[in-house]
């Protein structure tokens, strides 16, 4: 016990200095985190020329829920991308039906791309077809996330120029 405090008024400031110490932890851990972003953000602007290759490719937003619009929205695929409901996923959405950290488009070895399900609970469709490993993509291609569809775009590929 504290001498000259009663034990409410001893049980108050211990709780008063757990409550402090739990407040400057978390602004720690956020500064940490926000610091890490902004290092992984500057060191993909920092790569030379050589490492980077033209946006050919792009993920066109096919249909969603109304908060996760709009409808027609465009990504291009410059760099490997990960979407989900949480940071520091590159696309968030809102949709219960994604997980924290749900997919991943990332560039094949060769000339492609590739989308991985990253342990989701409700799975990543190909086509209507649920993945367990990564799936090479081809320009059409119809990737399912939750309630959102995103069509695959190779610039490359006659299939480019249409639309819906």
């Amino acid at each position: 016990m504290i001498p000259g405090l009663t034990v409410s008024e001893a049980t108050a400031f211990i709780l008063r200095i757990v409550f402090t110490l739990s407040l400057y932890a978390f602004v720690v851990v956020t500064f940490l985190a926000l610091r890490r972003q902004l290092r992984r953000a500057s060191s993909a602007h920092a790569t030379d020329g050589a490492a980077l290759r033209p946006a050919t490719s792009r993920l066109v937003l096919d249909a969603c829920g109304p908060a996760d619009g709009p409808v027609g929205r465009v990504v291009d695929l410059e760099r490997e991308i990960v979407i989900g409901r949480r940071p520091p996923c590159d696309i968030l959405v809102l949709d219960d039906a994604v997980s924290s950290q749900h997919a991943q488009f990332l560039p094949d070895a060769g000339s492609g791309w590739l989308v991985l399900d990253l342990g989701s609970t409700n799975g990543t469709t190909v086509n209507g077809t649920r993945i367990g490993t990564p799936a090479r993509l081809t320009s059409g291609d119809v990737v399912g996330i939750g309630a959102m569809t995103w069509r695959f775009v190779d610039s490359s590929s006659p299939i480019a120029g249409r639309t819906r």
